[in-house]
């Protein structure tokens, strides 16, 4: 039997005793204003339709006042693509979209688009600046359209026990002034918010129509805030601090109220704040608040904090909390090394470009012979491998820049690679092509072709110099081969993997940035071997309660503890791939975001490397180099495992591999279990030199854990079929499994068993059959949400009947996935490409 809850309106709500509770739990601060140690959590629940009868509006309103006033950088390469540009440049112009050669690059805008509006996702930057002026062009105002408004149906807030139920946002502020009475000067209080961006969307209007601009806002992004002050009150994302859902959250904490399913047709019917709504629509949002309360209370417990306020404003600080605590206690034992590091370490504006240019994220690719069919195995014989906490492994075991970085002249290519050394390097690549042609994980990415980086003429000119499209010979969004010159900046580690498979008419060197290489400091290792082996001891905790058949309770709690540790460990590597120069994104009183303000690069890293108000004290300690080098060791070490699986005497045979995905393989053995038997033996020789060189954890059982592992899945793959990367199924054991970008993997329709079990419906059963993976088939149930956003001020309408309160708002809605092609070329269009490639 599921709890039902008691609730106030604002009409009833004790406000006297509410005063006692708040006074009660005053906490002073050093260096911060007093809070309320009180566990408020907030939700609302929306609907949207369509208002009839409205003249001179237009349903992409919101999405062209975005781009309208932008100016948009146009290159060369574009306009040459381009049939009759000057009259696409002329229609934008009177639409406000002025083509011009500063600006925003197109690549940035569309992005944005796709975050904000919800555009198709697009790679090619020709395709995606079509899109934009299309859009612009085609979608003038039409008197015929209708306006889609969203609005607030029903809120809940939980204070502590107390909690109150309302319908109209205007309720909502009215409730916070009655709180405001009560409130002592300049005390907050804290009021958790799941997936506030969405929320605080709907009530900021109404906020400021009380209470005037926000006194704080913290936007990462266009439409992600993770904190807004208003007033006395401070409304946080929870969801950014969780990083899963509420109903996850809670099932990983094992709080009592678990967030409800949605209750049947919970997202088709369109309700109104006069609606009369059944106890179960109540019911279901209070338990979302409720659930929100627990699970606030389980991660302070979780994380040993007293306050909401110890907490860090997201998931990653956690880990970034522990390392700072290692770092701090380094230094203060050995004099400041860790600082005078680094501040050593220091980027230049130069280095820092370049280093961004060279970052890269995982190696994803599917053998081009096979898109598109159903490859069956006998037997099983297909397989699946990942490893073992890769980029964990990567930060353990490898050497990363521990110093600054210098120029070198070099000319031979050769003389890249130093040993004890890394280097970041620019190189101007003409006609490439690979050397083997059955090779089936080509590494040159064509969007970098397409961009290429600047660099600066012997004139002293700045140039792009970059790949037609036309010239480029395609393998799913990455190049075979190309004709003419382009400069692109790499890590050493990567060239050694671009070397080993193209070959290059010519190859000059504009810049190596060399530093010197060592492993990652004592303090980094000290905490990441504490999270491994605590993951590893877990491990072993869970599994044998589980064995001794120990209260639920006991399980949970231990299952909790590992999910923390295993974030904690894989969120190192995030934490220093995170671009550490951000724009401050601002939004207007009607929530319509300002162009992104950056400061000057040199002014940003002078910031970010910058000492404290005491002398040895500096927030930032992380140094951004390291999360270039971990994609790039990662990716150099999942190619050698293919070429191991494929390759056949040293040559290249493209049948044995299938697909890979940053740290997995799926491929096909022989019925000698020839490569299971490769990786067996490669795993037992990675164990030995990690024991050799430490690079393991001791449990508490005494069992010795190594970093360093290739581990086999326990699937045996009958059929395996994809189309591009992120997107492919295959069938085993236990029947069809689909993992495709964009669709989700279960949803949940209202229904259930007879004994009361919720059914869920995956995309399996959607996608059916393992053949109906392929270019044109739609998933209508499991194609997620998509959100537009439209900005506005606090008004009161009438649609359909019914007055709602509306302003800015979001409108949420299913969204129809419908596969598409990569796009493969012949491989004999390397032929009619150009006639001979000299190797370099």
């Amino acid at each position: 039997m599921e709890d039902t809850f008691c609730y106030y309106t604002i009409e009833n709500f004790p406000y006297d005793d509410l005063k006692n509770h708040l006074k009660e739990n005053i906490i002073k601060r050093r260096n911060s204003r007093a809070a309320y140690n009180v566990i408020c959590a907030f939700d609302s629940e929306t609907s949207h339709d369509k208002k009839d009868n409205l003249d001179n509006l237009n349903m992409y309103e919101a999405e062209r006042d975005y781009i309208a006033g932008t100016r948009l950088i146009v290159l060369d390469y574009i306009k040459e693509n381009c049939d009759d540009y000057n009259e696409i440049r002329k229609q934008c112009f009177v639409n406000r979209l002025y083509l011009s050669d500063k600006g925003i690059r197109i690549n940035e805008l569309y992005k944005n688009l796709v975050n904000m509006f919800g555009w198709d996702d697009i790679i090619n930057e020709i395709d995606q600046f079509l899109a934009i002026t299309g859009f612009m062009i085609n979608t003038a105002p039409d008197i015929e359209d209708s306006q889609e408004l969203a609005w607030v149906y029903s809120w809940a807030c939980a204070l502590d026990d107390y909690i109150i139920f309302g319908r109209y946002p205007s309720e909502f502020v009215a409730f916070l002034d009655k709180i405001n009475e009560l409130i002592e000067d300049d005390t907050l209080l804290y009021i958790g918010v799941h997936n506030l961006s969405y929320d605080y969307t709907f009530f900021r209007p109404w906020l400021i129509d009380s209470y005037g601009k926000p006194d704080k806002e913290f936007w990462t992004s266009p439409h992600k805030c993770i904190y807004a002050e208003v007033g006395n009150f401070r409304l946080y994302d929870t969801l950014i601090l969780s990083n899963r859902s509420l109903r996850k959250w809670g099932k990983d904490l094992g709080v009592k109220h678990v967030k409800r399913l949605e209750p049947k047709q919970y997202y088709t019917a369109v309700l109104y704040p006069d609606s009369e709504l059944t106890d179960e629509n109540i019911q279901y949002q209070i338990v979302d608040v409720v659930s929100l309360q627990e699970c606030i209370r389980g991660q302070l417990k979780l994380f040993d904090d007293a306050y909401i306020w110890e907490a860090p404003l997201t998931s990653t600080g956690y880990g970034r909390r522990d390392m700072k605590h290692y770092y701090d206690a380094y230094n203060k034992e050995n004099n400041n090394a860790a600082l005078w590091e680094f501040q050593k370490t220091k980027l230049t504006p130069v280095m820092y470009r370049r280093n961004k240019e060279a970052f890269k994220g995982g190696y994803v690719h599917g053998n081009g012979d096979f898109f598109n069919q159903t490859l069956q195995s006998k037997n099983g014989k297909g397989k699946h491998a990942d490893f073992r906490s890769h980029y964990p492994t990567q930060l353990r075991i490898r050497k990363y820049p521990r110093g600054k970085f210098f120029k070198r002249h070099i000319n031979k290519i050769s003389d890249i690679w130093k040993e004890n050394k890394v280097s970041i390097v620019t190189l101007i690549l003409e006609d490439g092509e690979l050397k083997d042609h059955n090779n089936p994980v080509p590494f040159l990415m064509i969007s970098d072709l397409e961009k290429g980086v600047e660099i600066r003429s012997k004139s002293g000119e700045v140039i792009r110099p970059h790949i037609l499209p036309k010239d480029i010979v395609r393998d799913n969004g990455r190049a075979l081969a190309f004709k003419g010159k382009v400069a692109l900046t790499f890590t050493d580690i990567d060239l050694s993997i671009i070397f080993d498979e193209y070959k290059f008419k010519s190859v000059s060197i504009y810049l190596c940035m060399t530093a010197d290489a060592d492993y990652l400091p004592e303090w980094f290792i000290e905490c990441m071997d504490y999270y491994f082996k605590l993951k590893s001891d877990l491990k072993d905790r869970v599994a044998y309660l589980k064995e001794i058949k120990a209260p639920d309770y006991e399980i949970i709690d231990a299952e909790a503890s590992l999910i923390k540790i295993k974030n904690l460990l894989n969120g190192l590597y995030g934490m220093c791939a995170t671009d550490i120069i951000k724009p401050q994104t601002i939004a207007d009183l009607e929530g319509a975001f300002l162009d992104p303000e950056y400061l000057p690069i040199g002014e940003a890293l002078e910031k970010y490397y910058k000492t404290g108000n005491k002398r040895f004290y500096n927030k930032n300690f992380l140094s951004p180099q390291w999360g270039t080098f971990v994609t790039a060791y990662a990716r150099v070490e999942l190619y050698q495992l293919a070429k191991m699986i494929d390759q056949e005497g040293g040559r290249w045979t493209g049948k044995h591999f299938w697909y890979c995905d940053t740290d997995s393989i799926f491929f096909l053995d022989d019925e000698e279990d020839t490569i299971e038997k490769k990786i067996d033996a490669l795993n037992k020789k990675w164990e030995e030199e990690a024991i050799k060189n430490k690079w393991y954890v001791i449990t508490e059982k005494g069992k010795t854990v190594v970093y360093h592992q290739f581990e086999l899945e326990k699937e045996r793959i009958t059929a395996f079929r994809f189309l591009h990367a992120k997107c492919y199924a295959y069938e085993d054991q236990d029947g069809l499994h689909a993992t495709i970008a964009g669709v989700q993997k279960e949803i949940f329709e209202g229904n259930y068993t007879d004994d009361g079990k919720p059914i869920f419906f995956h995309n399996f059963e959607e996608l059916g059959s393992i053949d109906r993976l392929t270019p044109g088939t739609v998933f209508k149930k499991c194609g997620g949400t998509k959100i537009k956003y439209i900005p506005g001020r606090a008004y009161t309408d009438k649609i359909n009947g019914h007055f709602i309160e509306s302003g800015a708002c979001a409108i949420l809605t299913n969204n129809e996935k419908t596969l598409h092609n990569g796009i493969f070329d012949d491989i004999d269009e390397i032929e009619n490409l150009f006639t001979e490639s000299e190797g370099y």
